[in-house]
């Protein structure tokens, strides 16, 4: 084939029957991105908003109105690390952790006091609570059981 020697408009010497300039004659047109950079890049934009949106949710970044009492996350464990239970009876401790696991932390980590007090020990907010909640419990006055229990002075 000698595609010097035909002009646009002349058949295409290939034998197809089309013109030219809408067979061999047409120019190469790349495409204006590479697919695979392409799909590579929506991918890496997707990866960093999910890094993201995982880190902030993370943080402890909330906004200034706590949410209501309703939407607060409730959690399941049975013991608080780092509080002395051995003092109440099994039926003040289930109370007390029962208490815990819905009462939420106030150090911005969006969790409960005993969520916080299993995944971050350190946390000085949970540890406060949990012990005032303790404290309350072995008191004269205790609230989260509804009766008083003596003290033996």
């Amino acid at each position: 084939m000698a595609d010097d020697t035909a002009s646009r408009n002349d058949l295409c010497p290939c034998g197809s029957g089309r013109k030219f300039k809408r067979c061999h004659g047409r120019p190469i047109r790349y495409p204006l991105i590479n697919p695979f950079l392409f799909i590579a890049g929506v991918l890496l934009v997707f990866a960093l908003v999910f890094v993201i949106g995982l880190n902030y949710r993370g943080s402890g970044k909330t906004s200034k109105d706590p949410a209501p009492a309703s939407s607060q996350r409730v959690t399941r464990y049975d013991s608080i690390p780092g509080l002395a239970l051995q003092s109440l009876s099994s039926a003040e401790q289930t109370q007390l952790v029962n208490h815990l696991n819905h009462t939420p932390c106030t150090c911005d980590c969006n969790m409960t006091v005993a969520e916080c007090r299993h995944l971050d020990p350190a946390c000085k907010h949970s540890k406060e609570i949990a012990e005032s909640n303790l404290a309350q419990l072995v008191g004269a006055a205790s609230p989260l059981l509804g009766t008083t229990t003596q003290s033996a002075h």
